[in-house]
């Protein structure tokens, strides 16, 4: 029986001249990107909406959660576990409520279980290589800090865009965020934007317009690779990649 060939990682390509690096700059987003949040945020929204409903036993899934969010337009946790509440018929819900039980049980139960998923031998090699670094997340400023903090990951970044600088109707998917960091470091540079949701690759897309940017979707963190492979190709992702090693490829070109 014949192997099959080598899935490839690239979907599109945007090399640099001389063999450097076809980009100048790359972002990260920070949740299941450069962090591991199964453990954290997705479980505060499972526990959150547990809480919120009154049961005594679990109603959602990590993969739950995963699919919900994989529709797009959920990238901010309290409006997941919104979501989540319409979906199991509640009436009148109360964003206040839902932050009151969130924010809790991530901060004092669920944060300690991050873990670091793209190593810091990484960041260092890309530093080393010329390259900017960036991050836009839909954490606030607080969260987003803590987690750099705890990682040690502050020093390797440029500049940081988080959910209090940007307008709540200018979240992921709008391009705001992305477009916000290149004013910062120069609109003609050439970007690079990790992420793992179809938000993240929707708005690489629309920030296009304005700026030279390519999308990586980031497969390590997700329960079910191939289907997340899928939505996130179906969201405008150029390239897909399970792991550093072949980001690192895409990178470099």
């Amino acid at each position: 029986m014949a192997r099959k060939a080598p899935r490839k990682p690239l979907k599109k390509t945007f090399k640099g001249e001389d063999n450097t690096p076809r980009f100048d700059c790359v972002i990260f987003d920070i949740d299941n990107v450069l962090v591991d949040t199964r453990g954290s945020y997705t479980d505060t929204i499972r526990k959150t909406v547990q809480v919120y409903l009154g049961s005594k036993k679990p109603v959602l899934t990590r993969r739950d959660v995963e699919k919900f969010k994989s529709r797009g337009g959920f990238n901010d946790d309290w409006d997941t576990c919104y979501g989540f509440l319409e979906k199991f018929g509640e009436k009148e819900i109360s964003m206040r409520k839902i932050a009151s039980i969130f924010q809790p049980l991530y901060l004092k139960r669920f944060a300690r279980r991050e873990k670091l998923l793209i190593p810091k031998t990484f960041l260092k090699k890309l530093r080393a290589a010329g390259l900017k670094l960036g991050i836009v997340t839909g954490r606030n400023r607080d969260e987003a800090e803590m987690a750099l903090r705890r990682f040690r990951l502050k020093a390797f970044f440029h500049v940081m865009v988080t959910a209090d600088e940007t307008p709540k109707p200018l979240k992921k998917p709008h391009p705001y965020g992305l477009l916000k960091l290149s004013r910062k470091l120069g609109n003609r540079l050439r970007y690079l934007y990790v992420g793992d949701l179809p938000d993240d690759m929707l708005a690489a897309e629309r920030a296009k317009r304005k700026i030279k940017i390519r999308s990586a979707g980031l497969l390590t963190a997700a329960h079910s690779p191939a289907a997340m492979r899928r939505v996130l190709k179906k969201a405008g992702a150029d390239f897909l990649c399970r792991n550093t090693s072949e980001l690192k490829r895409i990178i470099s070109g």
